[in-house]
């Protein structure tokens, strides 16, 4: 499998950075011809994601950082997602009764719901020095 060799950006670990995440993504699915309703879908993902690392990572804060590396394959866009908030494995996170949620009038909570259904693959470690490593991944059908 040819791997592209991996775009990346830094961002701070405040919520003004989200417009920047979002436009990064975007500017790599474009780059790798992703198709848009999927582009479209990991964008949304990614800002989930990193939205949930600062607003709820614990003693994360804007002298903070967030990495953020892209990964390509062919028919494949990966989203790396590095920072050194408290650990939180997303696979590990109650199942969420969308219906019993919306019942109840809540508009938050439902991040990780959204990248279980978004995400066609979802990995997590933390690493020997201490980062969180997030992986999401998207298949799509490759032009090739």
């Amino acid at each position: 499998m040819d791997l592209v060799t991996p775009q990346s950006l830094r961002v701070a670990c405040d919520t003004i950075e989200l417009q920047r995440v979002r436009r990064f993504i975007t500017e790599m699915s474009r780059t790798y011809a992703v198709p848009v309703e999927v582009e479209n879908r990991i964008i949304l993902a990614v800002d989930e994601a990193v939205a949930n690392i600062i607003e709820h990572g614990g003693q994360a804060k804007a002298t903070d950082w967030i990495d953020i590396e892209i990964e390509v394959e062919p028919g494949s866009f990966t989203v790396v997602i590095r920072d050194f908030s408290q650990p939180f494995d997303p696979r590990r996170a109650p199942e969420v009764d969308i219906r019993s949620h919306v019942q109840a009038g809540k508009r938050k909570g439902l991040g990780i719901f959204l990248l279980q259904r978004i995400m066609d693959r979802i990995d997590y470690k933390s690493t020997d020095g201490g980062a969180n490593e997030l992986r999401l991944t998207k298949t799509f059908a490759s032009a090739n």
